[in-house]
């Protein structure tokens, strides 16, 4: 677990004026749990806003949209989308409900990229049944398999991430 490898503790260290040249238009942010602390993560984009940066989130908690961070993140402009993960089919809640509070302010589904990890405590099914929540949600899955020497893993990957297929095959006719 994340946690137990970086610890618990969020705080800011620096302003991202101090990072950043006047020659940047764009900013990656590597914090894989910037969302953890809330006043951190709204300074953040308040900043990026008033910077006029565009970023990348290495991957945000979907898990920890609330209606201010919502409203902080509509703020910001995306390098290309906002990626959160979708690794258990016990999120599913909150995918639904993150995905609309974003729509809420403004954030449209098909911004939004989510990694589905498949090969991890998940069977064919409930793999099938993330991708395909997401795709009528109007958000992009990105299929991470655990085995990608996995037979089932690789085609279901392949599938799903090359974008001409997936939206034209259904997964049953896939072959």
């Amino acid at each position: 677990m994340v946690s137990e490898q970086d610890g618990t503790r969020v705080h800011q260290v620096a302003e991202l004026s101090d990072f950043v040249g006047w020659r940047h238009e764009s900013v990656r942010l590597l914090d894989d749990n910037i969302m953890a602390k809330s006043d951190v993560f709204i300074a953040t984009c308040e900043q990026l806003a008033k910077l006029g940066l565009k970023v990348s989130f290495d991957a945000l908690d979907i898990r920890l949209v609330t209606d201010e961070t919502a409203e902080a993140l509509a703020l910001t402009t995306p390098v290309t989308s906002y990626r959160f993960a979708f690794d258990c089919i016990s999120y599913e809640a909150d995918v639904v409900r993150g995905i609309e509070l974003l729509s809420k302010v403004g954030i449209k589904p098909w911004r939004l990229l989510f990694y589905v990890l498949i090969g991890h405590n998940s069977t064919e099914d409930d793999d099938l049944h993330r991708v395909e929540l997401l795709r009528r949600l109007g958000a992009n899955p990105f299929a991470s398999p655990i085995n990608k020497t996995d037979p089932y893993q690789k085609r279901f990957a392949r599938w799903v991430n090359h974008k001409a297929i997936f939206k034209s095959v259904p997964w049953k006719d896939y072959r």
